[in-house]
């Protein structure tokens, strides 16, 4: 009977395509074409497989060796896998999640039917771990003949932490977001998550913690509050719908400025906020911007959750205001906003975890834009953009990024940079920053970024470039309601951030249709609703 082992190389969408070993050089794939380098498969038996998730870690001096009927499943990663050692019998499974990282891990299998190690996603394991699910010699009663320490499976939950020197036996569940201590042995369940355990054999010795990836002291973000800033309106609500219709009345409003579109609740927020707590549990305030309005699902008492009304941040002069643009001018006047801060609209959304240096490079924000806008495009919007860059161009000429559009999702700023450009250009910016509704003459916040960058105190970067090597990664994503194959795009492109923009042309379907993906999306609940 001839062997049918095979190696794929799978993709986010869940799409695999066959790979070949080639001796000396590494895994080859005519699909995706691009070595995978550092890992050394041996079959010695029939019908196994392994799985290489893209984008694939960087792998060094990692072998694996398989028998018959087993396999290894390795999701993607950006980090290293190095020294990674794994050797299976008969019928056996090994899985590991997404963005591994290890320096010398061994995973042995002795002959055990069934057995299975899973660890979850984001795990970091540092030098000499070894797993083992069962024993490599038998241990019986003498008297029955009984085998006393039959293998059971290893399970391995997300976001863990083993530090060096660390053993896992038989039996091991280790719960998520847990660390175990150096020179442990864990040989029962670790069942509270958010906890620490060490010890011979491994006991729970601290609860209510969890861990990030940069060392203890760096200087890089760790010790930064970061606070995040909404903006947020209800046109449901008869008393703000009323307001607007008669500010209106007043006012020379613009083709398309006061569309409903502007001004409706799809509950994003609400999604906004899990996808926060999800994959950027480490923000300090959450500030949400409204005019007099509460989310009726909103957890007041939550201690991070801080409810600003526009007056407290606008003059007299620039109340009431439906103008997000304006009100985004005014909103470094919040008390308490940290130096270091992110802007988020409703609709923008966290896809996966993120540190604070994806939006901070020690004091600088990272300033993300696309593609340039068209000489001939002369909508409202852009026109927007165009009156921040002219101001730019003629201070320090036309370079980059002026003329850039900036990607539409989770911004970072510094108040200080923002002050100090609002204080450069005084006159135009607050000019541009009481008028209740949006205007073709209104200077859009990408002004600050672009300054940032300009002035030397930030960091710029181009979002829309992919790379196929890298399995098309973007770093943001811009969706929209009526969007086909939304859960596609986000897997073919692993955004760390999406956004899911409503237009004008949005129909109630495609409302419903939006609210039960961003439910598949988060199902679970935040500490941030009622």
């Amino acid at each position: 009977m001839p062997k049918k082992n095979r190696v794929f190389i799978e993709d986010e969408c869940g799409k695999r395509a066959r790979a070949f070993i080639i001796p000396n050089i590494g895994l080859f794939c005519f699909r995706y074409p691009f070595f995978i380098k550092g890992l050394n498969i041996k079959f010695k038996g029939r019908n196994s497989t392994v799985t290489i998730g893209i984008p694939a870690a960087r792998f060094s001096k990692s072998k694996f060796v398989l028998r018959n009927n087993s396999s290894i499943k390795i999701a993607s990663s950006n980090d290293i896998i190095k020294k990674l050692k794994i050797s299976m019998t008969d019928n056996q499974k090994c899985s590991i999640g997404k963005n591994f990282f290890t320096w010398d891990t061994e995973i042995v299998f002795s002959i055990g039917d069934g057995l299975e190690v899973n660890i979850g996603e984001d795990g970091m394991f540092s030098r000499n771990i070894l797993i083992r699910p069962s024993d490599g010699h038998a241990l019986y009663d003498v008297n029955s003949g009984e085998i006393l320490n039959h293998g059971k499976s290893i399970n391995i939950g997300k976001h863990v932490w083993l530090a060096g020197d660390n053993a896992i036996f038989k039996g091991a569940d280790i719960e998520d977001n847990c660390t175990i201590g150096k020179g442990s042995i864990v040989t029962k369940p670790c069942n509270t998550p958010n906890s620490v355990y060490a010890g011979v054999p491994a006991k729970i010795i601290k609860t209510n913690v969890n861990w990030r990836r940069e060392e203890p002291d760096k200087k890089n973000n760790v010790d930064k509050k970061i606070d995040i800033v909404y903006l947020w309106c209800d046109l449901s609500d008869e008393k703000f719908k009323k307001k607007k219709e008669e500010c209106a009345k007043n006012h020379n409003v613009e083709y398309n400025a006061d569309n409903d579109c502007r001004y409706k609740d799809n509950g994003e927020l609400k999604y906004s906020l899990r996808s926060l707590e999800k994959y950027a549990p480490w923000v300090n305030n959450i500030f949400i911007v409204t005019d007099e309005q509460v989310p009726k699902w909103l957890n007041l008492a939550h201690p991070k959750i801080k409810i600003i009304d526009h007056k407290d941040i606008m003059p007299p002069c620039a109340l009431p205001n439906f103008n997000s643009t304006a009100i985004l001018h005014h909103i470094v006047n919040i008390e308490g906003l940290s130096e270091y801060f992110l802007y988020s609209d409703d609709d923008t959304l966290f896809n996966l975890s993120v540190e604070p240096d994806f939006f901070f490079k020690e004091d600088k924000p990272v300033c993300r834009f696309i593609k340039p806008y068209k000489k001939n495009d002369f909508s409202q919007y852009t026109n927007m953009l165009r009156n921040g860059d002219k101001l730019l161009e003629k201070k320090f000429g036309p370079k980059i990024p002026v003329g850039l559009k900036p990607h539409h999702n989770i911004d970072a700023y510094r108040k200080s940079i923002i002050l100090k450009c609002r204080e450069e250009f005084k006159e135009e910016i607050e000019a541009s920053s009481i008028f209740p509704f949006r205007r073709t003459g209104d200077i859009e916040r990408a002004i600050y970024q672009k300054y940032s960058c300009l002035i030397g105190c930030g960091i710029f970067k181009r979002t829309d470039k992919t790379n196929i090597f890298k399995g098309f990664k973007k770093d943001s994503l811009e969706l929209f309601f009526n969007s086909r194959k939304k859960e596609q795009k986000l897997k073919k492109f692993k955004p760390e951030l999406f956004c899911i923009n409503d237009t004008e042309n949005t129909s109630d379907s495609d409302r419903i249709k939006t609210k039960d993906f961003l439910e598949a999306m988060y199902p679970d609940k935040s500490g941030f609703e009622k």
